[in-house]
């Protein structure tokens, strides 16, 4: 099911797609004003913090992506939660972040699945890359998140994958 926000063309040819549920990037729902951003309050309630707060999309009223369970969403961005081999564990005490959570722990389940389908005995290539990593499954940093693919927080405990050489047919 497509969630359309809005028919953007006279003759409705084209079609702007929900930002929550495309190209979903786990963002705030207000973002400052351009076009007020520098102007000065008129009054004490302007001063507050949304006094130049607008919605991403323009809308009145703003939905919170960051809301949306993964399993609703079609596609996704990760340019604000972070690049999955940076290896950072978002907190668990920010409900905000869970959206980033799930998407980071999403990455690394499918990360996961296509080495599994590349090998198909994904005990071998785990195996390989706690070799290299010199750690075991006890040792491997927020394993239940990172799947054994982070022995610590940093670009530096990334377990890159390894490159399967096949021949050429």
């Amino acid at each position: 099911t497509i969630k359309p926000t809005r028919d953007t063309s006279s003759h409705g040819t084209t079609l702007e797609l929900n930002r929550c549920y495309f190209n979903s990037i786990s963002d705030t729902p207000k973002t400052k004003s351009l076009s007020v951003a520098n102007a000065p309050a008129t009054n004490a309630t302007q001063k507050g913090r949304d006094a130049n707060m607008v919605c991403r999309d323009l809308r009145p009223t703003c939905e919170d992506c960051r809301s949306i369970p993964l399993s609703e969403i079609y596609t996704l961005n990760l340019r604000l939660c972070r690049n999955p081999w940076d290896c950072f564990l978002h907190s668990t005490m920010i409900t905000e972040l869970k959206l980033c959570r799930d998407m980071m722990h999403s990455w690394f389940v499918t990360r996961k699945e296509v080495e599994e389908e590349q090998t198909k005995n994904q005990q071998n290539v785990k195996d390989n890359a706690i070799k290299e990593g010199g750690t075991s499954d006890d040792e491997l940093y927020n394993y239940d998140h990172f799947m054994g693919y982070c022995t610590h927080d940093g670009h530096e405990g990334y377990i890159p994958m390894q490159m399967l050489h096949t021949p050429l047919l």
